[in-house]
């Protein structure tokens, strides 16, 4: 087994772990969550997104004891000299985590260098999983479901589009932006879905159920990016800012100032970026 292919198995396992205790505060079991803001407009934290992303770095450490660990919530946990870099979202979708919802996902990812190899995404509240490897042949798979009733699967590479392209967007948070670079993507209503979190967005043109995901803001950050794009590009997807430049993942502390734009295939991404690019070009600051 090769060193990526262990820390893959490790991080499903860690992945699913961390997703049974976050859904153990959403549903209560642990009292309040103590929602708060973090400073500067980055968004709501809670004690549930601090405790599942201390298991994480544990589980982690104990199996890997000199990786770089960086993540959303307790930040840079440093290892040893050139050692591959976990990227850790606890819980990337917490504002609908706050209220219940169920659009929200744990995300363990893994970078070599600016290189994204592998990453694992787990939505508890529909017990779904999706994972990629990049490392020799690229490889992407998913589990969906509970013990005994799960259900494994290999992810393929998607075939052209024969149909208008399904664009998937934030269903909160949205900004005039977004909205106005969608209408020139998908013109008709039924062709806009919204869902939650960066790696649910990305996890469904990893699986087919979207053509593009476009999020013109300059907030996400590589935790965000890093554990859903390994399925997404293991199947033949494409991910860069809204200008066609890839996402870079060498600095932690870097967001994705100029936005995201990804394509389930490289045409589909190719098809929006022209029009993007043509007709919706970003403002002058991203």
């Amino acid at each position: 087994m090769s060193p990526t292919e262990a820390r893959h198995k490790a991080a499903m396992t860690i992945a699913m772990e961390a997703g049974a205790l976050a859904l153990a505060w959403q549903r209560g079991d642990f009292g309040p969550m103590s929602v708060q803001q973090k400073p500067e407009g980055a968004g709501p934290v809670t004690l549930a997104d601090q405790q599942t992303e201390a298991l994480i770095v544990r589980q982690i450490r104990e199996r890997f004891p000199r990786d770089e660990i960086v993540g959303e919530e307790s930040g840079y946990h440093e290892g040893r000299a050139s050692a591959p870099r976990w990227f850790i979202d606890p819980i990337d979708g917490t504002r609908d985590f706050a209220a219940g919802g169920p659009d929200w996902a744990v995300h363990v990812g893994l970078c070599e260098g600016d290189a994204v190899t592998m990453g694992v995404v787990f939505q508890p509240r529909a017990a779904r999983l999706t994972w990629g490897v990049l490392e020799g042949t690229p490889r992407a798979g998913v589990v969906d479901g509970d013990g005994e009733e799960s259900r494994a699967h290999s992810l393929r590479a998607a075939a052209p589009e024969t149909r208008a392209p399904r664009v998937v967007i934030s269903h909160v948070g949205r900004s005039l932006r977004t909205e106005e670079m969608v209408t020139k993507l998908a013109r008709s209503p039924h062709q806009q879905l919204r869902a939650g979190s960066t790696g649910v967005k990305l996890s469904m043109l990893a699986r087919n159920l979207a053509d593009i995901y476009l999020y013109a803001e300059p907030k996400t950050r590589v935790w965000d990016t890093c554990a859903p794009m390994a399925a997404l590009l293991a199947v033949g997807g494409v991910v860069t800012d809204l200008r066609g430049a890839p996402l870079a993942h060498d600095d932690p502390d870097a967001p994705h100032l100029r936005g995201i734009l990804a394509g389930r295939t490289a045409g589909a991404h190719a098809w929006a970026l022209e029009r993007l690019l043509r007709e919706a070009s970003p403002p002058a600051g991203l």
